[in-house]
């Protein structure tokens, strides 16, 4: 009855075992599929809820930023000059506080707080050079956010400020005009983050070093997080707590938004469900459990009859009762029954092969070489074979639950536990060398081969290891002699001419391919010449030329003589065969010489090398080609990354090839005065081209470049890139400036003396309107319009003149021998009347009053007004100098004056046409062509001129011409 028992129960706690095992399986499957799911829908929706702040939070940084620059694009810059103007400009806009809701401030260049609203007396006044965001705007000249402060208000509260320079038009900072947000009180950023991820999750935005500077409840302390473990204390009481993190950087500003939800809470949907799951699992397996069991009892009582014949049977096999018969003959406990009538006649047949069985697989397994162990990850051993346990001289139910420091030495154990360390540390196979202690107490040299195996986890569980004993080697000498008949007949098939030399450079090895490679006799072989004799051989054969037969014999003994290493040696032949022999120095002194046929690889590497020859070629042409470009050149391929950027060009926009090259392109000009330009040319269609004039303040002066981008189109119509050339046009926009100025000059110069005349003219052919005159003022009336004609007829002439320099003509002189002294008394008589606030003196020496060829119309010219530049920069009178005298080969005149001098930017643009020294004194004439048509004919006539100036200490002139 106990066996009949037994047996019911444990076929019903196996099927019962195995319905709840699978449901087990089935729940350890899919709960953790499902949970992970569950976790990346909440990290999806939580990181989908971030991006959308994040952007919100940009989009709001931008609207502050944007009314900043509002501000001050529609303040006037006399709003910021004075502390009274500042203030009366913030008050003016109190509707704003809203959005800055500590205060609008304004600072002075130097760092000051000049105006504040909220006005705070405190604060108004005081100086905040030292503070990061001032120095930043300052240094930049850009908007700049600084990170949260401590504010000096009253409050103490932290604060985070936004600033904005504010320029003149000569690009000077007069001002930085600022809004501030108190972080501790809801703000304008703040109720972008009142979002709550279920009942505890919530937002944090911090900076890129991790300080905090909002939080969804604002009122938490301001400080920095340096990991979110912080997060973890707080939402969990004290205590950490698991969390769901997701985390998106700002693009408007270097700050990370992060939302923080509680693991614990996010699954808490999930882990109900999972105990109703089980909860039904139970229910499920008592069910299970009380079917089975009537289920086994109802077909357990046949098999009961038959075990209790066979226990009768064999307790006394000779017994005649009878088998019990089965319930039907057709069923499987019949064919049992019919099974086991027959086996209980041959059980003691089978009894007997049994021991015989056991006896040889207990004969086997000692006669295993080789011990085998294994053991856990902690180094505890779990078992071993029977070899194993001659070594230990243990019986395995003994060795069950020990270490290496419980069978073996300290010394050897130390070795075996640590090279068991490095094994669990690598995961993977160990073999090493060391020794064990037999149990005889001898020591062996052994090799261990171990390696780890993994549980379901993928964790280590533990290790396997066999130990090989060394003394085997003769075995593997045994099999090396195999291997070495083996080789030779390798060798005859590699496909490679193989030749061995002693000491002596004589053949003691061949293999028959070296035979194809060259026709040596094999009688030639077999009497082991030397290497001389065969070179001598292949030389007479016409292998190699005949008459270098004794210089190849010479390289290879060299060649053989150095070599004491692995060296390749490559030998062309006259029928167009290139061998490589590869030579490698035995032990002995010998060498063994292998030939390679490498004529098609030398083929091939030469194609290789004239395709790789062309290529580089090419590529440097197309190098070429872009460093001369004077411009710079900038190509953008079709996704708007920078494929290409010359060095002038990144000369011109401060940018370097190595660090903008495979950027986007956007982003690497957002910043440049190329902004606009390339936002405008990526919105046009594909072909299309665009350019524009782009002011670069990078350098002192600023610059002018013409942008010039052509959209390039492929065949299909689809857009390949952009290519922009950037032009240095600042020469020919100043040119430009200076014509239209000229031209405006020139009007108002011709437009004087020309009203002059008209007027004096009136008055003579109106004289009963507006006289009677009389002789001597018809006189006075007629020398004016002559005197006005003579200035015009100046003008004219100075234009002609340079009408013809800019022609490429030269000047046409009418040369005549003059008294070039009497000619600058004259003059200077001349401009005595005319200029009676200032002293004109003149020094000559006897040699210049000798005549000399000059063209005297010119001369006058030039003297006129290089005199006329004196008096016109003279304007509080003072001395005008002339000194003429004659030197030993040249004729010199230095004309001073003590006017108001130049600059060294103006001495050095002195000549260039249409430029005016002093632009801004608009009562001094001039058409800005005198200096240039002045230097022009001093050099018509061999001379050369040089000015010497200082600003506020006059000018002075020096004419050299030759007396040759």
């Amino acid at each position: 009855m106990t066996t009949r028992t037994s047996l019911r129960t444990k076929l019903t706690a196996v099927i019962s075992g195995l319905v709840l095992g699978i449901l087990t399986i089935v729940a350890l499957i899919v709960f953790p599929f499902f949970e992970n799911h569950f976790r990346n829908s909440i990290r999806s929706h939580q990181e989908a809820v971030v991006h959308a702040v994040a952007q919100e939070i940009d989009i709001k940084i931008a609207t502050i930023q944007g009314f900043l620059n509002s501000l001050v694009e529609l303040a006037d810059l006399d709003d910021f000059r004075t502390a009274e103007a500042a203030q009366k400009f913030l008050e003016a806009h109190n509707d704003n506080l809203n959005l800055f809701d500590n205060s609008l401030l304004v600072y002075s260049p130097d760092g000051t707080i000049i105006a504040m609203n909220p006005h705070d007396a405190s604060v108004v006044g005081r100086n905040f050079s030292d503070r990061a965001y001032y120095r930043n705007t300052v240094e930049t000249g850009y908007p700049y956010i600084s990170k949260p402060f401590v504010s000096r208000q009253q409050h103490g509260h932290k604060i985070l400020l936004f600033t904005h320079p504010v320029f003149d038009r000569q690009h000077r900072l007069i001002a930085i005009l600022a809004g501030s947000i108190d972080l501790a009180r809801p703000n304008a950023l703040g109720a972008l983050l009142d979002i709550r991820i279920g009942h505890s999750g919530h937002l944090i935005l911090t900076t890129s070093d991790g300080e905090r500077i909002l939080h969804t409840d604002f009122e938490q302390p301001s400080h920095a997080i340096a990991h979110v473990e912080e997060e973890k204390i707080l939402l969990g009481g004290g205590q950490p707590t698991d969390l769901l993190v997701a985390r998106h950087p700002l693009t408007r500003a270097a700050w990370t938004l992060t939302a923080i939800y509680p693991t614990r809470e996010a699954l808490a949907p999930f882990r109900q469900g999972r105990l109703y799951f089980l909860g039904l699992m139970l229910i499920a397996g008592l069910l299970s459990l009380l079917a089975v069991r009537l289920l086994v009892n109802q077909l357990s009582w046949p098999v009961m009859r038959l075990t209790r014949y066979a226990e009768g049977f064999m307790a006394n096999p000779d017994s005649a009762e009878p088998f019990p018969e089965p319930p039907s003959r057709k069923d499987e406990l019949g064919r049992l029954h019919l099974v086991f009538r027959a086996m209980f006649g041959q059980v003691r047949e089978n009894a007997n092969a049994l021991k015989t069985q056991l006896a040889f697989q207990k004969t086997l397994i000692d006669t295993i070489p080789h011990p085998i162990f294994y053991k856990d990850s902690e180094g505890v051993y779990l078992g071993g074979n029977t070899a194993f346990e001659s070594y230990i001289g243990r019986r395995i139910e003994d060795l069950i639950g020990k270490s290496v420091y419980d069978i073996a030495p300290p010394d050897l154990a130390e070795i075996y536990h640590q090279a068991d360390l490095d094994l669990f540390a690598e995961k993977g196979t160990q073999t090493y060398e060391s020794q064990i202690l037999y149990a005889d107490g001898t020591l062996h040299d052994v090799i261990f081969a171990k390696r780890v195996f993994f549980d379901a986890d993928g964790e280590v569980a533990g290790l396997l290891g066999t130990i090989l004993d060394i003394t085997d080697r003769k075995q593997a000498e045994l099999a090396l002699k195999r291997s070495e008949a083996l080789l030779h007949l390798v060798l005859n098939h590699s496909g490679n001419g193989i030749v061995a030399l002693d000491a002596e450079r004589r053949v003691i090895y061949w293999n028959d391919y070296l035979l194809k490679l060259f026709p040596f006799p094999p009688e030639l072989l077999q009497d082991g010449p030397k290497i001389d004799d065969l070179i001598r051989f292949a030389c007479r054969q016409g292998i190699y030329p005949p008459d270098q037969e004794e210089e190849l014999i010479l390289r290879r003994i060299r060649d053989l003589a150095t070599c004491t290493t692995r060296q390749a040696i490559e030998t062309p032949r006259l029928d167009g065969v290139v061998l490589e022999a590869d030579a490698t120095p035995l032990p002995d002194g010998g060498h063994i010489l292998v030939f390679y046929d490498i004529t098609e690889h030398k083929r091939a590497e030469q194609r290789l090398q004239n395709a790789l020859d062309e290529a580089e070629a090419s590529r440097d042409h197309i190098a070429s080609i872009i460093r001369s470009i004077g411009d710079g050149l900038l190509v953008t391929d079709s996704d708007d990354r920078l494929a290409i950027l010359n060095h002038i060009a990144g000369d011109m926009l401060h940018l370097s090839a190595d660090e903008a090259i495979g950027r986007d392109a956007a982003g690497i000009f957002s910043y440049t005065p190329l902004a606009e330009h390339m936002q405008q040319v990526f919105a046009i269609p594909a072909g299309a081209s665009l350019h524009n004039d782009v002011e670069i303040y990078h350098d002192a002066p600023s610059r002018i470049l013409q942008a010039r981008s052509l959209v390039m189109q492929s065949s299909d119509g689809f857009k390949r890139g952009v290519v922009t050339t950037l032009i240095d046009v600042t020469r020919e926009r100043e040119l430009d400036r200076m014509k239209n100025e000229f031209i405006s000059t020139a009007a108002h110069e011709l437009r004087t003396p020309l009203t002059a005349i008209l007027g004096y003219a009136e008055l003579l052919l109106y004289p009963k309107e507006f006289g009677p005159f009389n002789d001597s003022e018809q006189g006075d009336f007629l020398q004016e319009i002559h005197d006005k004609g003579i200035i015009l007829e100046q003008i004219i002439d100075d234009l002609l003149d340079i009408s013809r320099i800019e022609q490429g003509k030269s000047l046409l002189l009418e040369k005549e021998e003059i008294n070039l002294a009497a000619m600058l008394q004259k003059i200077l008589t001349a401009w005595r009347v005319r200029s009676r606030t200032h002293t004109f003196r003149l020094t000559c020496d006897d040699a210049v009053k000798h005549p000399r060829a000059f063209d005297p119309h010119k001369m006058t010219q030039v003297f006129e007004n290089l005199l006329s530049n004196a008096v016109k920069y003279s304007p509080q009178g003072g001395e005008i100098r002339v000194v003429a005298q004659a030197l030993e080969t040249q004729l010199q005149i230095v004309i001073e004056d003590e006017g108001i001098g130049m600059t060294p930017s103006q001495l050095e643009r002195i000549f260039e046409k249409f430029y005016r020294a002093d632009q801004s004194n608009t009562a001094v004439g001039g058409l800005g062509l005198g200096m240039s048509i002045v230097k022009t004919i001093i050099e018509a006539h061999g001379g050369k001129i040089i000015v010497e100036s200082e600003l506020d200490h006059g000018t002075r002139i020096r004419i050299d011409f030759p007396l040759t």
